[in-house]
């Protein structure tokens, strides 16, 4: 079963034995099944995450008449069907329950090859003119650039998953969770959570 959140943050906190420990804090979305399509493999299930103001446009919120109040449709791959109109419990993740965490890393823009890849630069002095330039990107013998070549380019906005985070906090009243450590992602962002094994 998969669950949608925001993230809110992070908080420092320490435990019984005063260690200092840092959580991710997410916001539970409440969400309901719009739609199932059968695709190859597998069913695609259309979930709506539901808001108190109707943020989808027209041709969207056409699409999905049954469903009230919903910010955004978000699909996802599955191997069984969902019940059209179920709402999917966040009371289902509990406290130390090990889950997955699936998110988008925050976009850094065009970066070159010392930032996005870890390269050594050239010498400052001596005229040298490479000073941060990325270097020879390849032989005579191909006579093209390789795919998969280390170069300057876009960084992060990539997906990431995170296996085996344990869950610290679940606040019902609040529709919040704690989980331990880091999550990608910035503040405000999607994020996925699903049990493990289920």
């Amino acid at each position: 079963m998969k669950i949608f959140a925001t993230k809110k943050g992070t908080i420092h906190y320490y435990d019984d034995l005063k260690r200092h420990r840092v959580a991710t804090v997410l916001s539970l979305k409440k969400t309901i099944v719009a739609k199932n399509e059968k695709i190859n493999g597998g069913i695609l299930i259309h979930y709506a995450l539901c808001s108190k103001k109707p943020m989808a446009n027209k041709p969207i919120a056409g699409q999905y008449k049954e469903i009230d109040n919903f910010s955004r449709i978000v699909t996802s791959k599955e191997k069984s069907e969902r019940k059209v109109s179920e709402e999917i419990s966040p009371r289902l993740i509990k406290e130390n329950d090990s889950v997955v965490v699936y998110a988008k890393t925050k976009g850094k823009g065009f970066a070159g090859t010392i930032k996005r890849h870890g390269f050594k630069r050239g010498p400052k002095t001596h005229g040298s003119k490479n000073y941060r330039r990325p270097g020879s990107i390849g032989d005579t013998g191909p006579q093209r650039v390789l795919k998969g070549k280390k170069m300057a380019g876009h960084m992060g906005f990539v997906k990431k998953t995170i296996k085996n985070i344990r869950v610290i906090k679940a606040i019902e009243p609040k529709n919040q969770l704690w989980l331990e450590g880091h999550v990608p992602g910035p503040k405000g962002s999607l994020l996925i959570i699903e049990k493990k094994n289920d």
